[in-house]
């Protein structure tokens, strides 16, 4: 009877012991599946309603994904990591466009001319560097006979790094001839950059004289006014009649 209730006992501690067993890897299986999934090793996601990149777009949508991108508010850190990588991307693969086929770049002033100013700029500033010597006759073309503002600004300030002689006397012409002030004025400000790295005494010279021409005799006070500024000239009082012109 003794060796019964022995028996009963052990058999009793067994079960016990493997019902523990049973339970606690069910508790790590079920912790483990929560760790997989844990914030920290999400891969993060895009911006909600945001489309995913097209790399392999034309110049000119890049561009638009561009300006579209910049739209865009990131809310948290890993949005604005994420929007930064998305941006690296697009700046990439653009200049590789750009640098494959320079005619591009008529496609791609056309877009940033369209949109958002203040956003277009901002992605011609980062561009300078994607100008080749294929880029830079395109460039001065636009500079020269676009029917759009923005895209003669942005070419000026394309070209503005440039070293050539096409490129000099693409701005001076644009700084003395182009019918809006806001392109004379960005062509006379490449021009002040470009006289402190002038290849030659004669370019250092043929600038500061466009600059003093332009302080004379251009008919926007303002241009008149950066003018002798750029050269080391006193800025007189501004008259009442002087409005600047459109």
């Amino acid at each position: 009877m003794r060796s019964t209730r022995a028996a009963q006992a052990g058999i009793g501690a067994l079960a016990l012991l493997l019902i523990g067993v049973v339970g606690f890897r069910a508790l790590r299986g079920g912790s483990s599946s929560t760790s997989s999934t844990s914030p920290g090793s999400q891969t993060p996601r895009p911006f909600s309603g945001a489309a995913p990149l097209n790399l392999s777009a034309p110049a000119g949508s890049l561009a638009l994904s561009w300006v579209q991108l910049l739209r865009r508010e990131p809310k948290t850190p890993a949005e604005e990591e994420l929007l930064r990588s998305e941006e690296r991307q697009l700046s990439d693969e653009l200049k590789k466009r750009l640098a494959k086929d320079p005619s591009r770049w008529t496609d791609v002033l056309e877009v940033l001319s369209s949109e958002d100013p203040r956003l277009g700029r901002k992605i011609v500033a980062a561009l300078p560097d994607a100008v080749g010597s294929g880029g830079e006759p395109v460039l001065v073309g636009i500079l020269q006979s676009s029917g759009q503002r923005e895209a003669r600004k942005a070419a000026a300030t394309l070209i503005g790094p440039r070293t050539t002689p096409d490129s000099l006397f693409a701005l001076i012409s644009a700084a003395q001839q182009d019918a809006d002030s806001g392109v004379r004025h960005q062509a006379l400000s490449e021009l002040a950059r470009r006289q402190g790295r002038a290849a030659t005494p004669a370019e250092a010279a043929t600038i500061d004289q466009t600059l003093r021409l332009r302080a004379q005799v251009d008919p926007d006070p303002e241009l008149r006014a950066f003018a002798l500024r750029a050269t080391g000239q006193p800025v007189p009082p501004a008259k009442p009649g002087d409005v600047r012109t459109k």
